[in-house]
This record gives structure tokens, sequence and C-alpha cells, in this order.
């Protein structure tokens, strides 16, 4: 007996015929097999491709816990956002939050509570504020973790804010392209 062929055929059970028709036939599988995988690789590396352009690096790790460098980099991510939409961004990644109004007298700014930090979700509030005189009507969103300290995201330039020089907060100013 020979030895089996791709489709199971042993030659000396068959004819020659059939044995070089299960012979023809498997070379057009593997080549049709390998074919779909060239095609896949490159649909994958042409998608993964278009993906890395449109991606962004995530604020957020899969635990839940932001780093000063993922804030920096994606600070416009937060500004312009209500609180509601950015509440929402935190439950998505597994906090809880509740609301309350600013203890200032005169302030718009909104302020959401985490209830459930962690040493994984370090975040314990966020304040968004729409501006006020105090930092000359300029727009902010304040970050408040447990281990890196606050993080103030400026809807401006740094000419723009008005500060009386007692910030304690590290100061991500606004990107112009």
């Amino acid at each position: 007996m020979g030895r089996p062929g791709i489709l199971g055929v042993r030659s000396g059970t068959r004819g020659s015929g059939q044995l070089a028709l299960a012979n023809f036939k498997s070379d057009i599988i593997a080549k049709s097999l390998a074919d779909e995988v060239k095609n896949s690789n490159n649909n994958n590396n042409n998608s993964n491709t278009r993906t890395a352009k449109k991606r962004k690096s995530p604020i957020f790790d899969s635990n839940g816990h932001v780093s000063l460098e993922s804030i920096s980099e994606r600070r416009e991510f937060f500004l312009g956002k209500s609180i509601a939409r950015i509440e929402h961004e935190l439950h998505k990644n597994g906090y809880t939050t509740e609301r309350k109004k600013s203890n200032r007298k005169d302030s718009k700014a909104k302020i959401t509570i985490v209830i459930n930090s962690s040493k994984e979700r370090n975040i314990g509030q966020i304040q968004v504020s729409p501006g006020s005189k105090r930092h000359g009507d300029v727009p902010y969103v304040k970050i408040s973790t447990k281990d890196i300290g606050k993080i103030k995201i400026i809807g401006a330039t740094e000419n723009q804010y008005k500060t009386d020089g007692r910030e304690k907060a590290t100061l991500l100013f606004r990107r112009y392209h």
C-alpha cells in the first residue's frame, strides 16, 4: 500500500486515474485555502491599519484606572462634555457616581463624586465648570484622583486662563492644531 493522500486516497485502492484526480482536487483545495488565508491576512492587515488610524488610546485601562499620561494624551475627550456624558463614561468603566452642586455660592460647576473608588478605579470626583469670572470665563474639567492628585483640563490657552498662582492641580491646556 502507498502513502495516504490529502483526501485519504491510498494508491492501489483505486485506479490510477482516480488517484490523479484526487491529487489534482487536493492541489486545488490546498491552493484555494492558501488564497483564502492570504486574502484574509491582507484584509486583516488593511482593517487593522484603518482601525489603528481611527482608534485613539484609551483613557481608562481595563480596570477603570487613569494615568496622567492617558489623560494628557486625550485631554480633549473631557472638554465640551456635559457632566451626564462624563458620568456615562465612568459608569462604562465600573464607577458608581453621585452628583452634587458646588459649595461655592456663585459657581455654575457641576460635580460628580465616585462612591465606589478602589485601588484600580482611582478617580474620586470630577468637576465640570462652564467658566467663571474667577478663571476668566474659561471652561475646565477638574479630575481628582487618589494617586495622581488633581488634574485640571482647561479649555483655553495658558494666556487666557486666570489663576491666583496657588493652583495645586496639574494644568493641561487645550491643544490648538
